[in-house]
């Protein structure tokens, strides 16, 4: 427990934000491949190129007055000035003349953030219609209206050129078209690089432990996912003086927080050559919420795994199971044919909105169930072994 505290304080509150590509990213890898490398693992770090977000804020006048906005997430810088154009449908994106105009998007095209432009995991055509309708129609700027109090960017994606940013419904209710407004975004991009971590031992089909260590831009990841990080390296721990049957594979992931997912696509490139030296994946995302039970589900386990994940999981008075979610990193292994087991916090479904801000901090994670976590984690290995 005193190590998941010490690592969980270095990542998220010593190093904080850890957006792929950016400097506080590169700290944590740098940290996690040092830890994994003092337990006696051979590391091997995978490199790609990533982008180096920056956002200083984001103002919006209208007639003059002020109006409160953010900087959507990966957006380019902006100050621009124009005619406000409201739409609210899909038809009426595609008809409205927005070249030149700031356009503002309500009703059912903010109903759910869109898919980046380039995602290839999941991209649903009306995601990509509105997309195509924005950049055909060549507006100078965009605003995105929420469906609540809080500012809720719609466009996320560093792959799409046009400005945006978030405002809340009350604020965007204010909005009408014709208006004169003026948009200035502080944010810049710059081309980085970023790394996945992954720590060896021992020989034989391997067993992946998975933890994805980006976040988002605006938040420090303690529970999203520090925590996570944290109980894979205390696992690495238990296990460092591994002598079983199967190889152990730690993979601290970089990306899953990103537009472009760009740690997964270089690992899915491994696993499609790969796919077939895996016997189980184990993904930890979001683990210990203080308060919460820890939830496990799987994702296509043989019988037998099944019945040791059962003796291991359901019997601990900690643990409840879900139905298999189709978010996270063991998706990418899955998709492989590798089996899987990902574990997180069985509360955390129903606080998604606020896993990406200021709230996700050192005070919400449960260093104790993170450590039942690492302990029934490592019980489980060595049972399947």
């Amino acid at each position: 427990m005193t190590r998941i505290k010490e690592h969980l304080k270095v990542l998220a509150t010593d190093i904080g934000p850890r957006l792929t590509g950016t400097p506080g990213n590169k700290r944590a890898t740098v940290y996690v491949a040092g830890v994994l490398r003092e337990l006696g693992y051979q590391v091997e770090q995978q490199q790609f190129d990533a982008m180096d977000w920056e956002d200083h804020g984001a103002a919006l006048k209208v007639d003059g007055q002020e109006i409160p906005v953010q900087s959507a997430d990966y957006s380019n810088p902006a100050n621009v000035v124009g005619d406000l154009v409201i739409v609210d449908t899909l038809e009426s994106l595609q008809t409205a003349n927005l070249k030149g105009r700031i356009c503002v998007l309500t009703g059912e095209l903010t109903a759910e953030v869109l898919m980046p432009k380039n995602f290839t995991f999941y991209n649903p055509e009306s995601h990509q219609q509105i997309i195509a309708a924005l950049e055909s129609g060549e507006p100078a700027a965009i605003i995105s209206v929420s469906h609540s109090d809080e500012p809720t960017e719609v466009i996320q994606d560093g792959d799409f050129e046009i400005p945006v940013l978030g405002i809340s419904q009350n604020d965007g209710e204010k909005l009408q078209s014709g208006h004169r407004a003026q948009v200035v975004i502080k944010t810049s991009r710059s081309k980085s690089t970023g790394e996945n971590v992954l720590g060896y031992l021992g020989e034989g089909k391997k067993i992946a432990i998975v933890a994805h260590i980006d976040t988002a831009p605006k938040t420090i990841g303690a529970l999203d996912n520090a925590s996570g990080v944290a109980t894979l390296l205390a696992i690495a721990e238990k296990l460092k003086d591994w002598h079983g049957k199967s190889a152990l594979e730690f993979v601290v992931m970089n990306g899953e927080d990103n537009y472009a997912m760009p740690g997964e696509m270089v690992l899915s490139e491994k696993l499609a050559a790969e796919s077939a030296t895996y016997k189980i994946v184990v993904n930890l995302d979001g683990i210990g919420m203080r308060g919460s039970k820890i939830a496990y589900s799987d994702y296509e386990l043989p019988d037998d795994f099944k019945e040791v994940s059962e003796k291991t999981f359901s019997q601990g008075e900690e643990f409840v199971t879900v139905d298999p979610w189709p978010m996270g990193d063991h998706m990418v292994y899955v998709a492989m044919g590798v089996p899987a087991i990902a574990l997180t916090s069985a509360d955390v479904f129903a606080q998604m909105d606020s896993l990406h801000g200021d709230t996700d901090n050192a005070d919400v994670v449960d260093v104790k169930m993170c450590d039942v976590v690492a302990d029934a984690v490592a019980r489980f290995i060595e049972a399947i072994d």
